[in-house]
């Protein structure tokens, strides 16, 4: 074969692998119609499961963690890949329980969405539970399937003999693969308003459907074993809120420290909010604090990869005091740089799973300019007043700050010399006492309903427009 033969051979080998190479980015005309429909459907009170909005990023990095960095799409096409498996093994759309055993990876986003798209609920499991404890909750949920991580493999294969069910092991090799072809035309079919996803279930099924079942131990009662079960619709539904009320959008990059290892912290609303709105999600887990302040200030990091969100638990910011009074306390300069770095490149820092204390708090905006934001969906505070229907000297006064539900209670807002700047008589209706009209900013007290005494709930927020959003704890109570 002569050299211009050759050409020609290796130019039509070129247009034929060019036809069957993987299309990463979705064409504009689909992403519009894409939101269109999901806009549409949750108008319609329909849940659209995280999963699908995956498909709106693509090549976006969703997840970054110690194993490297998972695009959005390379998420969902091997998420796919692994819910066809448990699909083969349950049935699609069963509702069946699938137990996982999970880490503060990637690997916790793959098992949920994977079981998620099969129409399974996802079951998460920890390790260091005994394994009479496992049995118990395999056996209970009627498990039909164990997924696990290579790290607990020899565990997951006793339970899975012992339970007679399936077990499939996932490492990061599977998550990381990238040979796929994924082609929209060929994925997703859309006809005027509807959208359907290629052996994916449709969104009515989520709108009804159980998503997570969680086990925790109850200390209290003999490590008695109780469980909660957690919908689609509530899962989305607190992620979405959550989302607007941070105002996260895809150009987020987010630091979660997660150390604790706690099921609702990790598998829940408060892990993945930040996926709902294409933001990057970075995990640090093993909690380092050395590491962790190397992220949080961007050392050695490319400036548009560095984080500018950090969601941590109570405890971590106490673990990041310490360390930062142990290396910086006597370096004047680096603390200056520190809280002008913070201040000038970090917009938000958020605390989860615990109470703040005012020590934390103020110790933290001394360092770093923040004040750090509670992740509270409900504010409980308890007064002596009597409750006319139990007789009781206890009441509860719940307040769902996330919705901002304070229309059904009186409440004032005052400075720390205890003087009323805003009140409210639990009609919506606002009065400015010694404040112009704009936004107010002080400590936070209610009245339960029917009385006219006010309980301090140690919370410093700001009104404005008819939005509460809380700021922090109360440094006085």
């Amino acid at each position: 074969m002569n050299n211009f033969c050759k050409i020609r051979v290796i130019n039509a080998c070129k247009r034929l692998f060019s036809s069957l190479v993987v299309q990463q980015h979705a064409p504009p005309e689909y992403l519009s119609r894409l939101r269109e429909c999901y806009r549409l459907e949750e108008y319609k009170k329909i849940v659209v499961p995280i999963f699908k909005k995956a498909l709106l990023y693509g090549n976006q990095v969703a997840i970054r963690d110690a194993s490297g960095d998972y695009s959005y799409l390379q998420l969902y096409v091997n998420s796919k890949r692994l819910s066809k498996q448990i699909s083969n093994i349950c049935g699609s759309g069963s509702s069946a329980s699938v137990g996982f055993f999970f880490t503060n990876d990637v690997l916790n986003i793959l098992n949920l969405w994977a079981c998620w798209m099969s129409g399974q609920v996802a079951l998460p499991l920890k390790s260091h539970w005994t394994f009479e404890q496992l049995k118990h909750i395999l056996t209970e949920s009627k498990v039909k399937t164990l997924l696990t991580p290579k790290l607990t493999q020899e565990l997951a294969q006793q339970l899975a003999e012992s339970q007679e069910i399936a077990l499939i092991t996932v490492d990061y090799n599977f998550v990381k693969n990238q040979n796929y072809s994924f082609n929209f035309n060929r994925e997703i079919f859309m006809a005027d308003k509807l959208v359907v996803f290629e052996g994916i279930l449709q969104n009515n099924f989520y709108t009804n459907a159980d998503a997570m079942k969680i086990y925790c131990i109850d200390k209290k009662n003999n490590d008695e074993m109780q469980h909660h079960i957690l919908s689609h619709k509530h899962i989305n539904s607190e992620m979405k809120a959550i989302a607007n009320v941070w105002n996260m959008s895809a150009t987020d990059r987010v630091l979660s420290i997660p150390p604790s290892m706690d099921i609702n912290n990790c598998c829940t609303s408060n892990a993945l909010f930040p996926l709902i709105s294409g933001s990057m999600l970075q995990i640090h887990s093993p909690f380092d604090a050395v590491k962790a302040w190397s992220i949080i200030l961007g050392i050695k990091i490319p400036v548009k990869e560095r984080i500018n969100v950090m969601v941590a638990e109570t405890k971590v910011f106490e673990l990041l005091i310490k360390e930062y009074e142990k290396i910086f306390s006597k370096d004047s300069r680096m603390m200056d740089y520190i809280k002008d770095y913070c201040t000038k490149h970090i917009r938000l820092m958020i605390s989860t799973n615990g109470k703040l204390s005012s020590r934390t708090f103020a110790k933290w905006f001394e360092i770093t300019g923040h004040s750090i934001f509670e992740n509270s969906e409900v504010i409980t505070c308890r007064s002596k007043f009597k409750n006319v229907s139990t007789n009781t000297e206890e009441n509860e006064i719940d307040i769902n700050l996330n919705n901002l539900m304070l229309s059904n209670y009186k409440f004032r807002i005052m400075n720390s010399e205890n003087t009323v700047l805003l009140e409210s008589s639990g009609t919506a209706n606002i009065k400015y006492i010694n404040s112009s009209s704009g936004t107010v900013i002080g400590h936070l007290w209610i009245s339960s309903p029917g009385q006219d005494t006010y309980i301090n709930t140690g919370k410093v927020v700001a009104y404005e427009d008819g939005n509460v959003t809380v700021l922090g704890p109360s440094n006085k109570m």
